[in-house]
Order: C-alpha cells, then sequence, then structure tokens
C-alpha cells in the first residue's frame, strides 16, 4: 500500500507511479488529515510512504497521522521522499528520524529513497522553467522503477549517511522552522480574487475559509503551498515577493 501528503502533486506523482509499477493502491492521506481522522490500514504488501522534505523531515502533520494510524499485515516500511535540491546527496533528511518513527510504530525501517522534483516553494523561492521541471520529472521517472524493484524483492533502499556537522546544524533548523517560519500572517487574496473556493478545498489543514467572498487564513498552515500555488487566478500572494512568480502544480506541465 502506497500512502502519500502532496500539495501541489510532486509525492503524489510518485505515490500514483508507483502504485502502477506495484500493482498496489495508492492512498491520499490528506483525506484523513483534513478530517482529523485516524487510519486503519491493512496491507500483505510493504508499505510504501510518499512525501516531500520540510526543513531535512516530513511534514510533522503527516508524522502525527502516521503515529495516529493502524497499519497491520506487514512489518515492512519504505519512505520515498520527494526533495527540490540534489537526491545524490542524502543528507537531506535527519538519520535517526525515520527509524526512530518505525521502532515506535513496531515496524521494520527500510530505508528512504530520495526523488529530485521540481521546486514548488514559491513562498521563498522561484519556481523553475517548463523546460527543466520537466528535465526533473524525466529523471525521476528514470528511478522510480529502480524503487519499485528494489520494495518487489523485499530489499532495502540506500542507506545515506549524513556527516555529524552537518547534523547538528541541521537539528535545531527544524524546530526554528515551525515555530518561526511555518506561518500563515503573509497570505492574503489580491483583487483578483473571485471567491471561488478553490483554497478553502485544498487546503489539508482545514486552515482556510471563505468569508464574505474572500479566503481567511486561521494560524494553522503548514507551508504545503497548496492554496497559493493552485489557485486558479493566482489571486493568492505571500508577501510582495510572489505577485510576479510563476506558481507551481505538477498537473501544468503534464498535459
Amino acid at each position: 500500500m502506497i500512502i502519500y501528503f502532496s500539495g501541489t502533486g510532486n509525492s503524489k506523482y510518485c505515490a500514483e507511479r508507483l502504485g502502477e509499477l506495484l500493482e498496489d493502491r495508492v492512498v491520499d492521506s490528506g483525506r484523513y488529515i483534513r478530517e482529523r481522522k485516524k487510519g486503519k490500514f491493512c496491507s500483505t504488501k510493504p508499505y510504501v510512504f510518499c512525501a516531500p522534505i520540510y526543513a531535512s523531515y516530513i511534514p510533522l502533520i503527516f508524522e502525527r497521522f502516521l503515529k495516529s494510524s493502524e497499519f497491520e499485515g506487514s512489518k515492512e516500511f519504505y519512505f520515498v521522499i520527494t526533495l527540490a535540491g540534489n537526491s545524490e546527496r542524502g543528507g537531506s533528511i535527519l538519520p535517526d528520524t525515520l527509524p526512530d518513527l518505525c521502532r515506535d510504530l513496531g515496524k521494520e525501517y527500510m530505508h528512504t529513497a530520495h526523488i529530485t522534483m521540481p521546486c514548488n516553494f514559491v513562498t521563498y523561492m522561484n519556481i523553475p522553467s517548463g523546460d527543466e521541471v520537466g528535465k526533473t520529472i524525466e529523471e525521476a521517472e528514470k528511478k522510480l522503477p529502480e524503487c519499485a524493484e528494489i520494495i518487489k524483492a523485499h530489499g532495502k533502499f540506500k542507506e545515506w549517511t549524513v556527516k555529524k556537522s552537518e547534523y547538528y546544524a541541521v537539528k535545531p533548523f527544524l524546530r526554528f522552522y515551525y515555530k518561526l517560519l511555518m506561518k500563515d500572517k503573509k497570505f492574503f487574496a489580491d483583487e483578483s480574487c473571485v471567491g471561488c473556493g478553490a483554497c478553502e478545498r485544498v487546503c489539508p489543514m482545514k486552515n482556510i475559509t471563505i468569508e464574505n467572498g474572500r479566503p481567511v487564513w486561521h494560524g494553522h498552515c503548514t507551508q504545503c503551498t497548496a492554496c497559493i500555488n493552485r489557485c486558479p487566478k493566482e489571486a493568492i500572494q505571500f508577501g510582495k515577493k510572489t505577485k510576479d512568480r510563476e506558481r507551481y502544480y505538477i498537473e501544468k506541465y503534464l498535459k
């Protein structure tokens, strides 16, 4: 069973491709998270979790969902992580976090595969050009079958190592990121907003409501960037820097 968390489609894309390659069921955790529901799953095949990197770890909202859910059947937990950086470095995720999570759940950690996908973090970065996005997706397509073959064989993904200096520099940043940067105060809708409610529907946190025809954020943001990237009018802004930035959602580049 493949279970994913995705804001703009990168991890969803990888999960669905793995579902095809493994001939396995694909589950959107966002449906559970949005309704504050625990998951109860049963699979004879290995569990595969697809999620993006937020400050060197999976989104904490996804971690909380996994910790609250039940996983019957297979004891094997694989993680396929999407990131905008260089997946060959392998230092993109804190080395002790996912093994600890698996141990707490009574499962076997089968290690983590890193898949480079296009950057979607429009709130702080520029989105790459269409050609660059296409090339990145093509490279990901080459790696996903390799991941699928390892999972089919019940093997383990490559074990990544992180330098101690890098580890001790990155780990405190996780707390800093969530405490200081995981905010929604800079989000607003400009004059092109038509009050369609798309942002309200795509938010996995139920953090957005439409009031008097305009979106209102309620302080529980996880910075998945679904609202700003998936607004059909590109009306949602984050401070002053996003007005002229390209928006990213993967379906835009798969047509």
